[in-house]
């Protein structure tokens, strides 16, 4: 017969900070939140002709919130993935393993943001009155790797003040 504690369900940093626990629900969540993140980016990239109907609202301004757009549809995309790529609970808080794990899930999250982004410029070649643009991957890779750092920076933040 197995020890009580090995019955017990096992805890994990989310759950010990009062946190809602990392289980299955939680995951179909996120990467249903991810998905559905690429869905709304691929519509948008699916709308024919939008350069001028972005230009009748935004005029003059029409380039610079076309490529804010970029770099935030694409920031939000890669902290969607952070969270869906993260692991829960495996490793203890704060440890060098929960390090190395954070860093894997954002570079895929960063790996994934840049190849949607590819997948989307090739995607709106084939739209009538869109182009392919290399400059908007480096937009929408500015955008992820932006987050990502400021992701980073934030847990640090948060980790230096939590120690004080």
């Amino acid at each position: 017969m197995k020890d009580d504690k090995e019955l017990e369900p096992t805890t994990n940093a989310s759950t010990k900070s009062g946190g809602a626990p990392c289980g299955v629900t939680n995951c179909v969540i996120r990467y249903s939140l991810l998905v559905a993140w690429m869905v709304v980016i691929w519509l948008f990239s699916a709308q024919p002709n939008s350069a001028e109907v972005t230009r009748g609202l935004f005029g003059e301004s029409n380039f610079l919130v076309r490529k804010l757009a970029h770099f935030t549809e694409y920031a939000v995309l890669s902290v969607l993935g952070l969270a869906s790529f993260s692991s829960h609970g495996a490793n203890p808080p704060n440890s060098l393993l929960q390090k190395i794990g954070g860093r894997r899930a954002m570079q895929s999250a960063i790996i994934l943001a840049i190849s949607f982004a590819i997948s989307d410029e090739i995607h709106q070649a084939f739209v009538p009155g869109r182009s392919a643009a290399i400059q908007d991957v480096l937009v929408d890779s500015a955008g992820a790797i932006t987050a990502m750092l400021m992701v980073s920076w934030w847990q640090r933040r948060s980790s230096h003040g939590s120690s004080a």
